[in-house]
């Protein structure tokens, strides 16, 4: 059982008790173990929709990832969505021993990621552009705003991957005001033990053996009817969570930073 403690505010006076935080270094968090796929909940601060827009844009791999096999099962969507950023463009053909295929140029999708400021994540998540996730499109922060994720990561993360997940994100967007736990078991599980706790706030993380309670946190979407609806869609819309005008902007700012990658590789050359 976590401790209490009394705590008065300097401002107003005004006295309340807070469970007792305790901050682990990283020596101690990243040697705790973790399952295949362990859940993860994230609860944090509602941010404003324009926030939300520039987070999705600048963490949604879909929407800067020029290979085909971006995104979820609506082909046709993506590859509208990827000709119209000019995302095609930063693939090359490949052949060996009489067989070709298309590849994306790494070095230029690397160059991109840095024109737009877009922050890699290697576990945690904004899939929202096109998704092919069985409960539709998800992620950290939803179109509205909303911070809140309670689903597996993996597989096989280690506490160090997370750790430097959040610092990535803490690291972009400061103003974010999140608290996250990691379990020893999968969401369907009801019987899954806290492992670790992470604390970002004003830019940083810290890691905590506190159990904050996170798991009393649920959703307020019916995911069995979000499933039944995926599953009895045959047009493959409800993969696509975004409003109509946010492809469009999207798709415009990536066609504009595709161009300036294009223009910079040539400078390269040149010189």
């Amino acid at each position: 059982m976590s401790k209490e403690v009394i705590v008065v505010d300097e401002r107003t006076g005004v006295i309340s008790v807070e469970q007792e935080i305790v901050i682990i270094d990283k020596e101690t968090g990243f040697h705790k173990g973790l399952p295949k796929w362990p859940q993860l909940i994230i609860v944090g601060d509602k941010v404003s929709k324009e926030l939300a827009k520039e987070i999705i844009f600048r963490t949604d791999e879909f929407l800067v990832d020029p290979s085909s096999h971006s995104g979820g099962n609506n082909k046709n969507f993506n590859a509208f969505y990827r000709k119209r950023a000019n995302l095609e463009s930063l693939n090359e053909m490949r052949s060996h021993d009489g067989h070709s295929w298309t590849l994306p140029n790494y070095d230029k999708v690397d160059h991109l990621y840095k024109v737009l400021g877009f922050v890699k994540l290697q576990y945690i998540y904004n899939n929202w552009g096109s998704s092919c996730f069985a409960y539709g499109p998800a992620g950290f922060c939803s179109p509205d705003g909303d911070i809140f994720f309670c689903h597996n990561v993996g597989k096989y993360p280690e506490v160090k991957d997370i750790f430097e997940d959040f610092e990535a994100i803490a690291k972009a967007f400061p103003s974010l005001n999140m608290k996250a736990a990691l379990y020893d078991g999968e969401e369907c599980e009801d019987d899954t033990k806290f492992v670790v706790g992470f604390i970002i706030k004003n830019g940083e993380v810290l890691m905590t053996s506190t159990d904050m309670n996170l798991s009393n946190h649920t959703s307020e979407i019916d995911l069995d009817a979000v499933f039944d609806a995926r599953m009895s869609d045959t047009t493959g819309m409800s993969e696509l969570g975004l409003p109509n005008e946010w492809y469009e902007e999207f798709s415009a700012r990536v066609k504009e930073a595709v161009e300036q990658t294009h223009r910079e590789f040539i400078k390269k050359i040149e010189n």
